[in-house]
């Protein structure tokens, strides 16, 4: 890398860990840096290569080591660093020669950050069942950590029981929150890189996604094993249903952005689809991941070719 790059990376290491302090110490960017951390790391590694994206990442786990110790440290590595490496490293796989270059899949690469997901959060979810603190020990953690940014020290409790219905689904939403953190960064890395000309691959379309065949069966095997046990399984269970909800999720929109392709419809029907996603949010995700359920099993986008 030339002297402009190094600089760059180190500007960006350090960045992406003084976001991170800020989430952790209460800092006013809180509700911003959280969900931001990874930006930087990706944008040097989508834009620069992925040694660029390894060294932003040590020096972002640097700076965090050293102001706030290794527990935070481990917790940037888990949370933060790992999947953008991993997201950096699958993007930019590539095989061919001259101008027959085939990029590594976007189905793929959104199936391996889902897979990432839902092995650190399994593995994070048996380790809170055999220290005892179960499920119910992350509701009250996150009622207290609720309560202490938006209501106080005394509704922590009103928090807990609002959240006590939703108690056998709440380690499947925090992965999901999780899974779309890394999306969300990646997308607007890529877009930001695309629109100034410096992205190394090409921005993939999402009406050419295709998901792994292992995605529909394994979905539906996790959602009659969480109709069917209960406890801990259960748990397991409704989080591999839900991440692989995701994916069905972005199957479907792929169906929808092949179809306004084919028809050449503009960019205005999926201004609306994306306006009325956030508007009415599950009942229509649900719609569109139910797309994408019947995408892959009949294939949905021969169809409407």
């Amino acid at each position: 890398m030339g002297g402009r790059a190094v600089a760059i990376t180190a500007l960006a290491g350090v960045a992406s860990g003084l976001l991170f302090l800020s989430m952790i110490q209460g800092g006013g960017l809180l509700p911003v840096a959280g969900y931001f951390v990874q930006l930087p790391i990706l944008l040097c590694g989508l834009g620069l290569g992925p040694l660029s994206g390894a060294l932003a990442s040590a020096g972002a786990l640097g700076t965090v080591l050293l102001a706030s110790g290794i527990v935070a440290g481990m917790v940037l590595l888990v949370v933060q660093l790992a999947p953008a490496v991993l997201v950096t490293h699958r993007a930019l796989l590539w095989r061919g020669e001259g101008e027959r270059v085939e990029w590594y899949p976007l189905g793929r690469l959104a199936a391996d950050t889902a897979l990432y997901v839902g092995a650190v959060s399994l593995a994070a979810l048996a380790w809170l069942e055999t220290t005892g603190a179960g499920v119910e020990g992350l509701a009250r953690f996150l009622a207290a950590h609720l309560a202490a940014q938006l209501g106080g020290p005394g509704a922590g409790p009103a928090l807990e029981a609002w959240l006590a219905p939703w108690l056998v689904w709440l380690p499947g939403i925090v992965a999901l929150s999780w899974l779309a953190m890394i999306w969300t960064n990646a997308a607007l890395a890529q877009g930001l890189l695309a629109r100034s000309g410096h992205a190394r691959r090409p921005s993939p379309a999402l009406a050419t996604l295709v998901l792994p065949s292992w995605v529909v069966p394994v979905t539906l095997g996790a959602l009659v094993a969480g109709r069917l046990l209960g406890g801990a399984p259960a748990f397991a269970a409704n989080l591999v249903l839900l991440l692989g909800g995701a994916l069905l999720f972005l199957a479907g929109l792929a169906v929808l952005h092949a179809l306004v392709a084919a028809r050449r419809l503009g960019r205005a029907p999926l201004l609306v689809l994306y306006v009325l996603l956030v508007l009415f949010s599950w009942p229509l995700v649900l719609v569109v991941a139910a797309l994408g359920l019947a995408e892959e099993l009949v294939g949905l986008r021969r169809r409407l070719a």
